[in-house]
């Protein structure tokens, strides 16, 4: 999954070098972006997967904030 670089880029200040260790895959699985209908199918992922509750850290962008909460919600369907 991680792909392993001859320095420790990260442990070496080297930002750009560990971000570039991670690949975009990894990113898309973890971290909950883009349009709310694609955020919204995400979070049922790991509701699906396990997650009892989920507590999104909601960073709208070109949108409103309530907007995106109701958006967010299992009733938006």
């Amino acid at each position: 999954m991680w792909r392993r670089t001859p320095s420790s880029t990260a442990g070496s200040g080297d930002r750009k070098g560990a971000l570039a260790a991670i690949p975009d895959e990894v990113v898309d699985q973890l971290v909950v972006h883009g349009p709310v209908d694609e955020c919204r199918a995400h979070v049922q992922r790991y509701v699906d997967n396990g997650v009892t509750i989920a507590a999104p850290m909601v960073i709208p962008i070109g949108i409103d904030l309530a907007d995106a909460v109701a958006g967010l919600s299992p009733s938006a369907d």
